[in-house]
């Protein structure tokens, strides 16, 4: 499964657009796909976006904090509810992976 997560703090602006493009994208994978939107004390409709498109869509997942948790935080909740939740057994980061594996492409 992959599993991307998407930090949003005040992006009303850009948000539904950039998870319909994920989704879209992903759905041309031949592989199960969860979108996690971490949205943390959003002051301009941003959680109101993110709980719509998660309701519409069952691969969208939607973590919410009512106060600014800033964006560590709010990505270590939706990576602790993506270990606990969706039985995923690695979370790592791009940079990461280029130094274990090296750059093949």
């Amino acid at each position: 499964m992959i599993v991307i997560t998407v930090p949003a703090h005040n992006e009303a602006r850009f948000l539904e657009q950039a998870v319909k493009t994920l989704a879209q994208e992903n759905q041309k994978l031949d592989e199960d796909f969860r979108i996690v939107i971490t949205e943390d004390g959003s002051t301009n409709g941003t959680d109101k976006i993110a709980r719509n498109l998660a309701e519409k869509n069952h691969r969208i997942i939607h973590v919410h904090a009512d106060n600014r948790l800033g964006r560590g935080l709010a990505l270590r909740r939706a990576w602790n509810l993506i270990l606990r939740s969706l039985r995923v057994s690695t979370v790592c980061s791009a940079e990461n992976v280029i130094s274990s594996f090296g750059s093949k492409a």
